[in-house]
């Protein structure tokens, strides 16, 4: 069966930037067979026709960094000092089990699916859970079992997390939308040798590596006091600076450590909205970018950047680098929107599959509606969507060839029932709260 979108302008996001004002997107099976001017000739006669009606088609985003099981804990302990070390971790241990992780990825997807988010890659306990929830949804992921050197939620012992990741291969080996990942945590929450062995296993598993780098100054201190390294220097010593690592955050980076990552081929997925709530410097993902580097959007978990739509970062990416180079010419609409998806499946290694919509690749594609009024009058696409959409404005999200959604209505997940049995969740966490 053939799906047809037309009558829309179409961003392709290819290497050129393509618009095709009257453009027309033909899916044949799970991959997308024309991207192009809307030609009638061309259209099969057998096909589904989805009318864009004057909507903006393009390729869906994508989100490089979450932890979306955490959103039944959104608001808890925000603007806290220390809140790593001194609230949430010892939270996880209290109340993360998989049925909570698996309830608030389900939540965590909605918001994801309805704000044009195709594909995420996340870390976090109990991952099998969160894929579970990602393939009910339908999206695309990469998801790693967090690696750390305490006993976490789903394991009591340090480092079980290379054990999970193990099973969860099995589990989830030939899934079309799922790609299990190690994920050590950071620098600071693994010794040594065991950063050696997640760079060992990651190669004879032939998997991905999800994982903070340069995120905090505690971080900085501890790396450069016990090696004398930057916390790049020592993953770029330790063997995970390659082509299968998307680093999240990298704040803490000099122009050496910038050089290290662009020879090694890491992604870097930029979480822009997370750092600056949390009041740290900014990324210098704009020199990154320039430079070549793969780098992606993120929205971080959503107690850290409260949301995980990534139209909602898309006017801060672009301002923040303004203000920061004190130039309105520097990250244009045109980067920024690149970043939020060729740009993001290049840092997830993932560029030969998704990200821009050409013949070949797989059809993850959304079509974003330009009749709200703040979407109205458009003389640059780029600009509307990076300065003037909203999440609300995603019409329409086709993943992996699939209808997810369509007009604004989910076709896989039941929006009323996630959010009622999150609810009672949230009930029983804040009566255990009340003693906590």
């Amino acid at each position: 069966m053939n799906m047809v979108i037309r009558n829309g302008v179409v961003l392709s996001m290819d290497s050129n930037k393509t618009v095709y004002k009257k453009g027309m997107v033909i899916i044949t099976g799970d991959t997308i067979s024309y991207t192009g001017r809307e030609e009638s000739s061309m259209i099969p006669r057998t096909s589904e026709i989805v009318d864009a009606k004057g909507g903006i088609i393009m390729p869906g985003l994508i989100n490089t960094h979450t932890h979306i099981g955490m959103s039944l804990f959104r608001t808890l302990a925000d603007d806290t000092a220390d809140r790593l070390k001194k609230y949430l971790f010892p939270l996880e241990k209290k109340f993360v089990t998989p049925a909570l992780v698996y309830q608030a990825s389900l939540y965590s997807l909605t918001e994801m699916i309805e704000g044009g988010t195709t594909t995420f890659a996340d870390m976090y306990y109990f991952e099998e859970k969160v894929a579970d929830a990602a393939v009910k949804a339908g999206i695309r992921g990469i998801l790693g079992e967090s690696i750390l050197n305490f006993p976490a939620p789903d394991s009591k012992e340090p480092y079980g997390g290379f054990v999970y990741t193990e099973k969860f291969m099995d589990s989830y080996s030939g899934n079309p939308l799922i790609t299990p990942a190690l994920a050590p945590h950071a620098p600071y929450s693994l010794d040594y040798n065991n950063l050696k062995k997640t760079a060992e296993l990651a190669e004879k598993w032939n998997i991905p590596v999800l994982s903070h780098l340069a995120e905090t100054p505690f971080e900085t201190k501890q790396i450069a006091d016990e090696f004398g390294l930057s916390p790049v220097q020592l993953y770029s010593r330790a063997g995970l600076l390659t082509p299968r690592l998307t680093a999240a955050h990298c704040i803490y980076i000099d122009d050496h450590d910038i050089d290290l990552i662009k020879h090694s081929g890491t992604g870097v997925a930029h979480n822009v909205a997370a750092n600056l709530k949390s009041g740290r410097p900014i990324s210098p993902a704009l020199k990154m970018f320039d430079k070549g580097i793969p780098i992606g959007l993120g929205t971080d978990g959503p107690m850290s950047g409260n949301t995980v739509d990534i139209i909602n970062l898309l006017g801060y990416t672009a301002k923040i680098h303004k203000l920061d180079n004190a130039d309105r010419t520097v990250m244009p609409p045109e980067k920024v929107l690149e970043m939020a998806t060729i740009g993001g499946a290049r840092a997830l290694h993932i560029d030969d599959k998704t990200g821009s919509l050409e013949a070949g690749k797989k059809a993850d594609i959304i079509i974003v509606s330009t009749d709200s009024t703040p979407m109205f009058p458009i003389y640059d696409y780029y600009s509307a969507m990076v300065y003037c959409a909203s999440p609300r404005d995603v019409n329409t999200v086709i993943i992996n060839g699939k209808m997810i959604m369509q007009e604004r209505e989910l076709t896989t997940l039941n929006k009323n029932e996630i959010k009622t049995e999150a609810a009672k969740m949230v009930v029983k966490i804040k009566k255990q709260l009340e003693d906590y």
